[in-house]
């Protein structure tokens, strides 16, 4: 996991379509919720959500053919993280989906704002969306790149 402050940063460490940081960085109330294409290489999905409170049955996820970049527009939320070597499958890979699950155990901790981005890999399970003290609107762009 890599914490960025500027969107800008990801272009020094993978090749991402400008039209994709424009359209990040561009984000507003008014940007629907939804899935947009940039490439053969790379989509972002937009959501808007509240946060939520952790729960003893949430699940970490990770995905094989796509890094996540999860840059927040609005909002804060706590992110876990960790190895998905060191979980348990609750959930087989989903080829089509690209998406498995893990049994929530041990997993360290990010909290991300407004502004600021975390880049997560594909060997790294994931929580996001969890509030950091109390529930509030989070408006996200998560940056799907094609692994290499």
């Amino acid at each position: 996991m890599k914490k960025i402050n500027d969107i800008e940063e990801l272009k020094e460490l993978y090749v991402v379509p400008d039209a994709a940081i424009d359209f990040v960085r561009q984000l507003n109330a008014k940007t629907p919720n939804g899935w947009y294409d940039f490439g053969e290489d790379c989509f972002v999905l937009v959501s808007s959500y509240e946060s939520k409170r952790l729960q003893e049955d949430m699940r970490l996820e990770a995905h094989e053919k796509y890094i996540d970049v999860q840059y927040l527009a609005v909002g804060a939320e706590r992110i876990f993280h960790t190895d998905k070597q060191t979980l348990t499958v609750t959930d087989p890979y989903n080829a089509q989906k690209n998406i498995a699950f893990y049994h929530l155990t041990t997993a360290q901790e990010v909290q991300v704002r407004a502004g600021e981005a975390v880049i997560l890999d594909t060997n790294e399970a994931h929580l996001p969306n969890v509030a950091i003290d109390t529930p509030v609107f989070v408006q996200k762009a998560v940056i799907k790149l094609k692994k290499r």
